[in-house]
Formats: structure tokens, sequence, C-alpha cells
């Protein structure tokens, strides 16, 4: 009785529990479902957050665009003509004062010897004509001063002439008279003294000859004083002064035209200039000709490639005629677009480094030559021209590529990551933390560096929303979310 008793006691114990055991099924689904209310309820946003950091930013503007060359060359003929030598085809590798072809340049050649020789004929003229100019001063000088001293001759002596003889001079000539008289009387005493030895054999027939030669001079000597002496005694006649007269006005005339003669000394001067200017314009003629014979042959003058087909030997030409087309690739530059809102940070002389789709892994130094002062009318950008060292003028015409320009250093930059910045409209906000909830603050962009942005209006200090920044809007409540990195470490 007893044990049924207490069999009846655990029945009823096991019913109770099992009754229980029903209730709590009810109860923790009613705990779940307030807890996910309050969750639903909760607006709280989990972020991630970081802090600005400051650093020194060095401010680089992307561009991209194609390479672009100077131009395009066509050579042709400077005169018409026909081609007799191509020595190019198209996609030639030409230098610069390389021979593409030539034009026919018999009849030039031809020009070029006549203009030479009459060079020659003109500098043969001039020194002529200087070799005269030079000497013509002397010769003249010379002559002026002979036919001055011939006229001064000739005057004195008219004047002697017209003036007879004076006293001491008649005097003289008698004297001389007397003096030749005595030789001729001693000369005719030893005449007769000489014949007279020979008639007695006393002396030679040599000696009779010696003094009868002796006797005659004396008698010439004597003879020549008397008519000097009669002369001087007479006085000049008539016809004598008429010849001192005219030998007076043929040595004036002899002066005159000495002195003519040397006014011509102006007229070779001229005649010296006059040659000069024949000389320059048989060389200019020469140089003219010179370079007509050097324009028959059609020279690049860029290093390029031929582009199409050139010209066809035989084929004839007119000034003009495009020959051959070169494409220049010394001048080969990147031409970058830079928005209106960069263009004051870009300055001639800056430095940028080029990479070319074509050209994988590698760099080319570039330098900033020129920026086009008027932007496009769609898109607002201007056109900056990049030189760039083309080492092995492997860089054509016609690629495309990026260029890295460094604009300056931006020192002490206030950062973030670009993922931190809200963009509405036009502006650009943050989220800091402000307590438990999220404050919205405007900032300005700056220079954009990969994936950070230089950014002002925000303290250095603040706490920003980095993830989950979309999700909050000015006063929502946040709670940091940290990092699963950070909660592992937290739990170690």
């Amino acid at each position: 009785m007893k044990r049924n008793l207490i069999l009846g006691a655990i029945g009823i114990a096991l019913i109770a529990l099992m009754f229980a055991l029903i209730g709590n099924p009810n109860k923790r689904q009613q705990k779940e479902a307030a807890a996910q209310e309050a969750i639903i309820s909760d607006t709280t946003v989990p972020v991630t957050l970081t802090r600005p950091v400051i650093k020194t930013m060095q401010a680089t503007l992307a561009l991209n665009g194609p390479i672009r060359t100077l131009g395009e060359v066509d050579l042709g003929s400077k005169h018409s003509g026909r081609i007799v030598a191509v020595s190019v085809q198209e996609g030639s590798r030409v230098r610069a004062g390389q021979v593409v072809a030539r034009v026919d340049s018999a009849v030039l050649m031809e020009q070029v010897n006549q203009a030479q020789s009459q060079v020659t004929s003109a500098l043969s003229a001039k020194q002529q004509a200087a070799i005269q100019a030079a000497i013509s001063p002397q010769q003249s000088m010379a002559a002026i001063r002979q036919s001055e001293a011939a006229l001064a001759s000739a005057r004195a002596n008219l004047d002697l002439v017209k003036a007879g003889s004076r006293t001491q001079e008649v005097a003289r000539a008698r004297e001389q008279v007397n003096s030749t008289k005595s030789a001729m009387d001693k000369a005719k005493t030893d005449l007769d003294r000489a014949r007279r030895l020979y008639a007695g054999d006393a002396i030679s027939k040599a000696d009779v000859e010696a003094a009868q030669f002796a006797y005659d001079s004396s008698l010439a000597n004597y003879r020549s004083a008397l008519e000097s002496y009669d002369m001087i005694v007479e006085g000049a006649r008539p016809q004598e002064i008429r010849q001192a007269e005219e030998n007076v006005r043929q040595a004036e005339e002899a002066l005159r035209l000495s002195r003519t003669n040397s006014v011509t000394d102006d007229i070779r001067r001229q005649q010296v200039l006059q040659a000069d200017a024949q000389l320059r314009q048989a060389q200019a003629q020469l140089r003219q000709a010179q370079q007509q014979l050097r324009d028959a042959a059609i020279v690049s003058p860029v290093d390029g490639y031929v582009t199409g087909t050139p010209a066809k030997v035989g084929q004839v030409v007119s000034p003009g005629t495009p020959v051959a087309t070169i494409v220049s690739l010394d001048g080969v530059y990147f031409e970058g677009q830079v928005p209106e809102t960069e263009i004051g940070n870009v300055e001639i002389g800056q430095t940028a480094t080029v990479t070319l789709d074509a050209i994988p892994n590698r760099t080319f130094a570039g330098t900033v030559v020129a920026i086009d002062p008027k932007a496009d009318s769609q898109g607002r950008l201007f056109a900056a021209r990049i030189a760039i060292n083309n080492p092995g003028s492997i860089v054509k015409p016609g690629m495309f590529g990026q260029a890295a320009l460094k604009l300056r250093s931006i020192p002490s930059a206030i950062t973030l990551p670009t993922d931190a910045i809200r963009k509405v409209g036009e502006k650009s906000y943050v989220f800091v933390k402000n307590g438990d909830v999220a404050k919205r603050i405007e900032v300005k962009i700056g220079h954009q560096d990969g994936g950070v942005v230089q950014v002002t209006g925000v303290s250095p200090n603040a706490d920003v929303v980095l993830r989950g920044k979309d999700l909050v809007e000015d006063g929502s409540k946040i709670r940091e979310d940290k990092p699963a990195t950070e909660g592992l470490e937290a739990g170690k």
C-alpha cells in the first residue's frame, strides 16, 4: 500500500514536471521576440572609426591622352624636273639631312659653271681696277712734280735769254778768248819747231803729227771761245727768245695735262666700286645657282618615317608637288587634358612621368613645354603639351598613355581615406563621433593620391566614421564596431 502511495506521488510529480516543461518553450520565444524587437527598435548604427593623418603630400595630376607629333612634313621639289633617283620607300626610317630623292640637275650644273666663270671674270676686273687705282696717285704726283720742274727750268731759261749777258760774263768770255789765243800761238810755235827738227831727222814723223794735233785742237778752242764772246757781246737773237718762250708754253701745257690726269683718280676709285659691285652681283648669281643645284636633292629636315608611297623615278614634278611625306619622331609629345579646376596649378617646366599602353612596364620622363591658353568649348579642358625623352625613337605618334604630372609638395596636409568622404551634389561631408551620435561636417577636398585625400574643415583629432558613413545621418546614434582583428587581440 505504502509502495503504491510512493509510486503515485512520483507519477504526480512527473506529470507536474511535464506541464512545467511544456510551458518553458513559450517563455523562450517570448524572450527571443522581445530581443528581436529591441534590436529592431534600436537605431544605433555600428561603425568603424578612423582619425586623420597629417603628412606631406606630393601633389600630382593624372592626365590621359595620346602621343602626338609636331607635324608631318611633306617633301617636294622647289623647281620643275624629272625625278632621277628615290632612296626611300613606305615605312623607311630617315634621318635629318638625308637625301630622299633627286631631280635631274644637268641644266642646273651648267648654270653653276657659267655663274662661276662670271665670278672669276668679275674678280679679275676688280683686281685690275684696284691695282690701277693704287698706282695712279703715285704716277700722277710724280708727273706733276716733273712738269712743275720743267716749267720752272723753261721760265728761268727764258728770263736768262731776255736779260742778256752780264759784265762779268763778257769779261770771262774775253779772258777765255785770250787764253785760248795764247794756247794756239804756243801750239803753232811747237808745230813749226817740230817740222824743222823732222826736216833735220831730229824727231820722228809721229812727233810732228802730235804737234799738229795739239795745234788743231788749240785752234778749235780759240774759235769756239771767240764765237761765245761774240754771242755774249751781241746778246740773244729774236729766234732764241721765241724758242725759249715756246719751251715755257710747252712746259705749262705739260703741267696742265698732268694735273688733269690726276682728276681721273676719282674716276678710278669709281671704277673699283663698280667692279666690286659687279663681283658681288656675280657671286650672288653663283650662290643662287648653287642653291638651285642643291635643291635638286630633296632632303628630309627631320628624323622620322616615310608614310605613304613616295614618288617614282621618271615622274615629272612641279614646284610644291609632294615627293614623300615624313612623320617626325624627334618632336613627339604627350598631350593631356587639364581640367579648369587644376589649370592654375600647372606651369611650364613641371616634370611628369609618362606610361604608354603600347609599351608596358616602362616610364618616360617628360616636361611641360606648352599650355593651350584656351579651353575647349565642351569639357572646359586645357591641352598641356609634355615633351618626353624618346630614346631610340620607340615612342610613336598615335600611342595612348597616362601622365602623372608633379605639381607641388603639400606639407602638414590633413588626410583621410577617400572612403570616409560622402558626397552630396557638389558638396563633400564627413561624419565625426560626437559622444554616441554622428555629427555631419562639410569639408573641402584637396589633393588626392591613390586612396588618400587631403581635407580641410575637420580637426586632426576627430574620430571620423569610415565604414557605415552611408548609413548614418546628422545626429544618428552610433557605436564603434571594432574590427575582427581587434576583437581577437582583445580576447588573447
